[in-house]
Formats: C-alpha cells, structure tokens, sequence
C-alpha cells in the first residue's frame, strides 16, 4: 500500500461508532467500533486510491458510492480495490452493491474477496449470469465450478442488495438481503490449508476473453474485526 495511504484515508475509512452493531458469529464477539466506509467523504475526481489499494479495474467515486469497471481476472488470482492487511483474522464484511451492467461470459459480475492476499489468494464470492459460485485460491491453486466450496442460484438485476460475509477460524457464512446463501467449513479443500487472515477485495469482473462491460456500484463497506 502506498505509504500515505492510511493517512489519507483516516477522515473516509473510519470507526463506525454503533455500539448496538455487535455480532455473535457463534462464540465469536465482533468489535462495536467497526470499520467502515460511505463514500460521501471523498473529493471531487477521485477514484478512492490511498483509501483502497487498486490493483484491477477502473474506479471513481460516484453521488457518495464507489463505481467499479472490469477488473479482468483468471481462476488463480482476483484483482480490484483492495482493504486490509494480514492482521485481519476473524472478522465480519457487509456491503450494499449493484449490477449495472454485465460482460458476455456467464461468471461475469459482482466478485467479492475475504481473506485476501496481495498477490490474489483468498476466498471468492462470485456472482454470475445464473448463479453464485463460493471459491478458493490458495497458493495460486484455485476451485473451478465443479469442486467449489458452495453454489445457489442468481437472478442478475439491477437493484441494490446487502451482502454479508462472516469468517471464524476455518468457517465462513455469507448472507444475501438477510437471507442465507451458505454456511461451509474449509477442512483443507483442495488439499491445502483454509487461509485464515487477510483484507477484503471488491472486483466487478470480466473475464479477458468477455464482450461488454462489467460496472458495479458499492456503497456501505463495514468490517467488524474480532476483539482481542
């Protein structure tokens, strides 16, 4: 991250002062005083870098909500606007988002990252033509459709929805408009060890081979990291 980034984004990327926000992911306590971001705060132009480390894609900071445009990605590596460090464990990840627009390829859309590294292992939630697809990409080894870690289905739209994404230990739990999507345990999928710290990605993907565009809108990133 660039060496100013954490000062200049200390006035935007703030402490969220709620205590009532405090979540219960089975014994796990979650801060009171999360993370957060709105957007509202940013200056006219600007694409939300030194907030966010943007490592794919086309950003820029909307009507207080951050657009995001084709951040091309393979199956071993996720690239977007990047949040966080590996001092994040357990912690819990909402966001508000909206499809705009979708490129050709059917797993094009809406990707999200918990547990992410720089160099683009973590665990991927991609939402697709038809469906959503929960994958994993551990030492440049990633899932593929047919060993996923969970699947459901998606009816691309364009309206805003909340997504929340919940990770203890080697479990994650993810929600959609309150409503469940999964609940898994990594017990060594693909044979290589759950990742268990890392910061958030956002990416509205396209594939490289992918006709169109791919714009998603974000507003309302909270992170509850876990309490010591």
């Amino acid at each position: 991250m660039a060496a100013d980034a954490n000062k200049a984004g200390d006035s935007v990327w703030s402490a969220t002062d709620d205590p009532a926000r405090i979540d219960r992911f089975g014994a796990l306590v979650l801060t009171s005083h999360p993370e957060s971001d709105d957007f509202d705060s940013y200056p006219p132009g600007s694409d939300g870098s030194g907030h966010w480390m943007l490592l794919g894609g086309t950003w820029r900071v909307e009507e207080g909500t951050l657009v995001g445009q084709d951040s091309c990605a393979d199956w071993s590596q996720l690239r977007g606007a990047f949040r966080g460090d590996d001092e994040w464990r357990d912690y819990s990840f909402s966001v508000r988002f909206r499809v705009e627009s979708r490129s050709s390829n059917e797993r094009d859309g809406p990707w999200f990252g918990v547990r992410c590294s720089l160099d683009g292992d973590g665990y991927v939630l991609q939402f697709g033509a038809g469906a959503w697809y929960l994958h994993k990409i551990a030492f440049g080894v990633a899932t593929r459709a047919e060993n996923c870690l969970a699947q459901g289905p998606w009816a691309v739209d364009n309206v805003w929805h909340v997504l929340r994404l919940d990770m203890r230990g080697n479990r994650i739990q993810g929600t959609l408009d309150g409503e469940p999507l999964f609940q898994i345990k990594d017990d060594a999928h693909l044979d290589l060890p759950s990742r268990r710290r890392g910061g958030i990605m956002l990416a509205p993907g396209k594939s490289p081979r992918s006709g169109g565009t791919t714009i998603v809108r974000y507003d309302d990133v909270i992170v509850h990291l876990q309490e010591d």
